[in-house]
């Protein structure tokens, strides 16, 4: 937990200048005596405020317990860490919940990065890190759906955060809530409603508890969904089709319904009724690779060689180093016996992932027919 986010966070430090204090300078604090040879961090959006005339006022005391909460949040090896540090109880023996409301400005300002690096900051000082956690937590999720190029490593760290809660306060409802949401946008289905269960039994709000019912009655048509495309992948077609086609009539805008559907048609060799299910699938998802692989293998089974070049050829658009893909094109032109375009296509899927079986199994059949001719 944090140390993935260490590098971001750090990049942020140029925001902070460092102020010197004057070397006959003697002040004191409730007790503590500020030390002349130790700058102290402000931030920089503070300094040029002074500067442009925004703000009338010297740098205050709340600049500084800013500045310094930043840096101890940023660079947890800062030389003057323990300085700091008692600078600010010095100064706020409540600066926890200084940082922490920062942070809730900052997070609804939309700065979201710095509203993270100020609830770290606050877990220094806080008695109880329960709703730093579950704030830190929620603006990672807020960050990683406004980011796809970011959203894996924040999801990571809200996961982490939560999972981290559960464990060290399992009474608490909270974390139980929010993991909930974010298992439903993984497409873990049964694994968000047992979070939420939990969150009600525990007691959570009157709101939250409203929420979590409202979002129950449709997770059970997900959880569903999980248990009849989780049949079809193990190999019990017929059991998973029975659930999924139970859910079409109401669910008919629903890709990955018909996608998985067409799975188990093809799986049992219907392929007329899979490429049926692959068409709605490509009317409500029109750029989906895998299913256009799908389409290549239904009709290289049914021996319609042109019309699965054609499929596969649409995928490689969309992927093109795709080693499933070529795998596939290579194997329809060996069918063709066109060997020279088979081998081009099955070598490409081989440079694309070497370790694959299938691919090298093929290239070692088309070597034999090449001998053969």
């Amino acid at each position: 937990m944090f140390n993935r986010l260490d590098e971001l966070f750090k990049s942020k430090l140029d925001e902070v200048v460092f102020i010197e204090l004057k070397p006959e300078a003697k002040a004191e604090i409730n007790g503590m005596t500020l030390d002349p040879s130790i700058p102290i961090p402000v931030m920089f959006v503070d300094v040029m405020d002074k500067v442009n005339g925004v703000s009338a006022a010297d740098i205050t005391a709340a600049n500084m317990v800013k500045g310094m909460g930043f840096v101890l949040a940023v660079d947890e090896d800062f030389p003057h860490k323990a300085y700091y540090h008692d600078l600010l109880l010095a100064i706020d023996q409540n600066v926890g919940l200084f940082f922490l409301k920062h942070g809730f400005d900052l997070a609804n300002s939309q700065e979201k990065v710095k509203a993270l690096i100020y609830f770290k900051a606050s877990l220094l000082f806080v008695d109880s890190e329960i709703d730093v956690l579950v704030n830190y937590g929620r603006c990672c999720v807020e960050l990683a759906y406004e980011d796809e190029k970011t959203d894996k490593v924040f999801l990571a760290e809200a996961r982490d955060v939560f999972e981290n809660l559960i464990r060290k306060y399992p009474d608490d409802p909270n974390a139980y809530y929010h993991l909930g949401f974010m298992y439903s946008n993984e497409n873990e289905y049964k694994k968000a409603e047992e979070a939420w269960v939990t969150a009600i039994k525990k007691d959570i709000d009157e709101n939250s508890k409203h929420d979590i019912v409202t979002r129950l009655t449709d997770l059970n048509a997900k959880i569903k969904f999980e248990e009849g495309h989780t049949l079809i992948l193990d190999g019990r077609v017929d059991e998973g089709l029975e659930i999924l086609l139970a859910l079409e009539p109401e669910y008919l805008d629903w890709w990955n319904l018909m996608f998985f559907i067409g799975l188990g048609y093809r799986m049992n060799n219907d392929f007329d009724n899979a490429l049926k299910y692959y068409a709605k699938v490509m009317e409500l998802n029109t750029g989906h690779v895998q299913t256009y692989n799908e389409i290549g293998l239904c009709y290289m089974t049914m021996g319609r060689f042109e019309e699965a070049i054609k499929a596969f050829k649409e995928a490689l658009k969309m992927d093109r180093e795709n080693s499933e893909i070529l795998c596939n094109l290579g194997i329809v032109y060996i069918q063709l016996n066109e060997l020279d375009e088979a081998e081009s296509f099955l070598m490409r899927s081989f440079k694309a992932d070497p370790e694959d079986e299938i691919t090298s199994a093929w290239i070692k059949r088309l070597n034999e027919m090449r001998l053969l001719n």
